[in-house]
């Protein structure tokens, strides 16, 4: 299986709005810049997402360091290390949209509108990866199937 950028789990279509709400405030970068872990829209990893997250910062999940564009998708093809500082750092948490794509949950899953998002990170957080588990359950199936023959 090939590794996947962010970017290609980042909503395209975040209006203006979204991603001033998504941002994470000046007050709090201060305060908790040290034990954040920043990913950039070029990186193929980032961490658990728990039911805390938009609430709490220290081990809480991921932030995109948006560096000062826009904050949606925009693959540039490269695979590169992410840096763990930089200096023009923008960042912003990610939408839960964005951390149910990360988990594989399918394409046209949609919370019911009146579900607000922070109800939506405590239902996503410590979810499993969809793949993941797919992956394990063929595992598990087909070895106990071979091993029963």
């Amino acid at each position: 299986v090939a590794l996947r950028s962010v970017a290609e789990f980042l909503q395209s279509c975040l209006s203006g709005k979204e991603i001033e709400e998504l941002l994470v405030p000046e007050g709090t970068l201060t305060q908790y810049r040290k034990v954040l872990d920043v990913v950039q829209p070029a990186c193929g990893h980032s961490c658990c997402f728990t039911k805390n997250y938009g609430r709490y910062l220290r081990g809480t999940g991921s932030v995109l360091n948006c560096a000062g564009e826009v904050c949606a998708a925009q693959d540039d093809g490269t695979r590169s290390s992410c840096p763990s500082d930089s200096t023009a750092e923008k960042l912003r948490y990610f939408s839960p949209q964005e951390v149910a794509s990360l988990m594989c949950f399918p394409a046209d899953f949609a919370f019911p509108e009146q579900v607000t998002a922070k109800q939506r990170y405590r239902c996503l957080g410590n979810s499993l990866n969809v793949l993941v588990v797919a992956w394990l359950l063929r595992y598990l199936f087909t070895t106990r199937l071979s091993a029963a023959l």
